[in-house]
């Protein structure tokens, strides 16, 4: 039986690009072109590729505008892109990975690494279909005795009266930060006794040159507050902002956790992080 081939969108408004970029694809896989970003999602809304190869400057929507559109559907946010542009600069490319680029080629291309780049990134995509499949719904009540010993911990470590321990009794896992109020005490404070309960590190901030780009999808990101750096050579390395949320740390792809931020404030900006 004939294995299916992986579906590529080239988006690219000149014709003589798009079609040698469709010359070189289209005896490995399943090539479709588009030459506006307006066609472009025209077409993913028909036919869902597996990864988008995109332009930047385009007449009416550019590269930007149409990946950052793919990633405010929940069913076109885990198609990996690659951009594939004549745009060398760094803040180019740093607006790219911003609004959800995997990678950044630039024009004119090499052939091996446009391949290699393409092979990689279909990967990410079945990693990502995985991380999809993974993300069903948790029973808070089952898992909630770690979260009910850190409130434990957390009261007699701020040395909590009965009133305020009662009030702040019925918070759930993903009210964690709300607590930082009713306690007088700042979300980083929570985030260093969070990281103390379970005997792992704490980082106020994260370096943008170890941000993983490409990783993980950036709605996943931004959902969760997760972000994927650089930090061990032997594995990946995941910051998060609420270790106690379940679904996301018993996912496959994001564990281990090793750091925790404070709180979604401590996280890059979107100048340079997966976020929107």
């Amino acid at each position: 039986m004939e294995q299916k081939r992986s579906k590529i969108l080239v988006v690219d408004d000149e014709q003589a690009n798009a079609e040698l970029v469709e010359a070189i694809l289209s005896t490995q896989y399943e090539v479709n072109i588009a030459y506006s970003g307006e066609e472009a999602l025209e077409k993913i809304n028909r036919n869902i590729p597996d990864l988008v190869l995109l332009d930047i400057m385009m007449p009416g929507m550019n590269g930007y505008e149409v990946c950052s559109k793919l990633q405010e559907k929940k069913e076109f946010a885990f198609i990996p892109v690659i951009f594939l542009t004549a745009l060398t600069g760094e803040q180019d490319r740093a607006r790219a990975f911003a609004s959800g680029g995997v990678a950044y080629l630039t024009k004119p291309f090499n052939k091996d690494e446009l391949l290699f780049a393409i092979q990689k990134h279909l990967q990410t995509k079945r990693h990502w279909d995985e991380l999809q499949k993974e993300q069903v719904s948790v029973d808070i009540q089952k898992l909630s005795p770690d979260f009910r010993r850190f409130k434990e911990f957390l009261f007699d470590r701020l040395n909590l009266p009965p009133n305020q321990r009662q009030k702040l009794s019925s918070i759930g896992v993903f009210q964690l930060y709300s607590m930082s109020t009713d306690v007088s005490i700042s979300n980083q404070q929570v985030a260093k006794l969070i990281a103390e309960f379970l005997n792992t590190r704490y980082t106020p901030f994260i370096d943008p040159e170890d941000v993983q780009l490409g990783e993980l999808p950036t709605s996943f990101c931004s959902k969760n507050f997760v972000v994927p750096i650089s930090d061990d050579p032997s594995r990946s390395t995941f910051v998060v902002a609420n270790p106690f949320n379940f679904e996301l740390i018993d996912s496959s792809r994001v564990s281990p956790c090793v750091i925790i931020s404070g709180c979604s404030r401590s996280f890059p900006s979107q100048n340079f992080s997966p976020f929107q």
